[in-house]
């Protein structure tokens, strides 16, 4: 038979506040304790009935689970648990899609604006190039009024 190990708690109805011995006793049960533990567990059982009654509850819960019939989990469990660490495991693939709209008003839109934007540009370049051109002839008129007052004096 398999030994089960019970983490037991301490219940609301035990009246007895000696922490270390009610730490102790499931390991009593068990046999676990150390020669000295054991003695001391004892010789506090001797004086202590909330303790002694504890420990009796405490013997009862344990035969009640040795003697409850361990259940066969169904054959498949562990395939499926196998199967679900697997899919855990696997990096997910991540598709990303792109859906395009072609409304022939926003196609019709874009290229209104692209058509805009590009006679904006021609227009304030070919203005730029005529304020160049304007500028360099300024430019060649204060130059030959320059010779004219350099002869003239």
């Amino acid at each position: 038979m398999k030994k089960r190990i019970i983490d037991y708690q301490k219940t609301d109805t035990m009246k007895c506040n000696n922490t270390q011995i009610n730490a102790l006793l499931t390991a009593y049960l068990d046999n676990a304790l150390t020669p000295e533990e054991s003695k001391m567990v004892e010789a506090h059982l001797n004086d202590c009935s909330d303790c002694l009654d504890e420990l009796q509850e405490i013997r009862t819960l344990h035969l009640q689970i040795e003697h409850t019939p361990l259940i066969d989990p169904p054959t498949d469990a562990e395939r499926r648990f196998r199967q679900m660490l697997e899919k855990q495991h696997k990096p997910q693939k991540q598709s990303i899609t792109i859906t395009v709209d072609f409304s022939w008003k926003k196609i019709a839109a874009a290229i209104i604006i692209f058509l805009a934007g590009a006679a904006t540009v021609l227009l304030f370049q070919s203005k730029t190039d005529s304020d160049t051109s304007s500028i360099a002839h300024l430019e060649n008129q204060v130059s030959q009024m320059r010779q004219v007052l350099m002869t003239a004096s």
